[in-house]
This record gives C-alpha cells, structure tokens and sequence, in this order.
C-alpha cells in the first residue's frame, strides 16, 4: 500500500516541478531549491526505518526540492 502512496506524491511532485520550468519568466538561480534537497535527503534519511532507505531518500529528496523551489531568496 506505501508503494501506491509512494508514487502519488513522487508523481505529484515531479509534475509541480516541471510546469514550474515551463514558465519562461522564472528566475531559477533565485530559489532554495538545492537547500531544500538536502534537508529532504536529511529528513529522508531520518524517516528511513519506517520507508525504506533507498525510498526515504528519494521522497525527501524531491519534496525538499519542491517546497525549496518556490522560497524565493531575499536580494
């Protein structure tokens, strides 16, 4: 059942990501996009007994880099 799960919000995930590169107007060095990976990767790792290594890491992953793309960094 987790893997079901699993797949819904990867799928989610990665179809929030690339409408969010469709857009021609964007600025894509001004996001926390690869600080929010790591601290996903970090979660994912901190969640893993219950995942499963290789899936917490993934999951993070890609939801610590889609909630990190849309924090705009301060100029």
């Amino acid at each position: 059942m987790f893997i079901v799960v699993y797949f819904i919000i990867l799928g989610t995930c990665l179809a929030i990501i690339f409408s969010y590169y469709r857009k021609k107007d964007k600025q894509y060095n001004d996001n926390y996009m690869s600080e929010g990976m790591g601290l996903g990767i970090c979660a994912g790792i901190l969640f893993s007994s219950y995942f499963g290594l290789a899936l917490g890491i993934s999951l993070g992953m890609i939801v610590g880099l889609t909630i990190g793309m849309f924090i705009q960094k301060k100029k």
